[in-house]
């Protein structure tokens, strides 16, 4: 307990005097004085959500051929270079493959790896988290002609999409993935269905109730889960 006070007594100095450093200026909209209004400018950097209805994709335009030479510049050293990992790092459970696994499954497989051809349900999702997140040390360095481009051509590497595909944001918004009927609505009550406290219906495949509470029926495909 000793320790404790001590560390607490330090801070408390600290947290004194930050305030009052603070308040040489305008601090009004404020509580304590702390931090700066954050300007429409600074917020527009940060603002990148990009949804399954192409809402929030930007201007911009990439060649896959583009996007090859930027994806081994700026990618490979992580994923590969035609996008199936690096043996050394996927070893140690980092780095995930790209490409592989795309649906139909063949009969040898019983779970597929979670590529972009296997997995993503939607390509509006992954050129979101490539502009947001790749590449891993300098994310948020790629233009948006860029991003274009690398997905483009990781779209190539799934055969998505032929070896000379350009991208933009009316040819993305066509791109079909080859696993967008393979997800479910979430049938949990907390995730669509109102708020119930008493009788409430149990969710599973049959549409099970109890009592006098909703009933919730069968899953229904993403793309109709997408739009309630």
């Amino acid at each position: 307990m000793r320790r404790v006070n001590l560390v607490f007594c330090a801070i408390l100095p600290l947290l004194a005097s930050g305030p009052a450093v603070a308040q040489t200026g305008d601090c009004s909209d404020r509580p304590l004085c702390l931090g700066q209004t954050i300007s429409e400018a600074d917020l527009a950097v940060w603002s990148l959500n990009v949804f399954p209805d192409g809402t929030g994709l930007p201007d911009g335009m990439g060649n896959a051929e583009e996007g090859r030479q930027i994806y081994r510049d700026k990618c490979s050293a992580c994923h590969g270079e035609e996008g199936v990992g690096v043996k050394v790092l996927l070893d140690r459970g980092a780095f995930p493959t790209l490409v592989g696994s795309t649906p139909p499954l063949t009969d040898t497989e019983q779970q597929p790896a979670q590529t972009v051809g296997s997995y993503w349900p939607y390509i509006t999702t992954f050129f979101d988290y490539v502009r947001r997140a790749m590449p891993f040390a300098t994310a948020h360095s790629l233009s948006n002609d860029e991003v274009y481009a690398v997905t483009a051509h990781i779209l190539v590497l799934n055969d998505i999409l032929p070896a000379a595909a350009n991208l933009d944001r009316d040819s993305l918004m066509q791109v079909t993935m080859p696993n967008v009927d393979g997800f479910i609505c979430d049938a949990r009550p907390d995730v669509f269905a109102p708020r119930c406290m008493s009788n409430c219906s149990v969710p599973g495949d049959a549409g099970i109730s109890i009592g006098s509470g909703e009933t919730y029926g069968k899953p229904v495909p993403l793309t109709d889960c997408m739009v309630r």
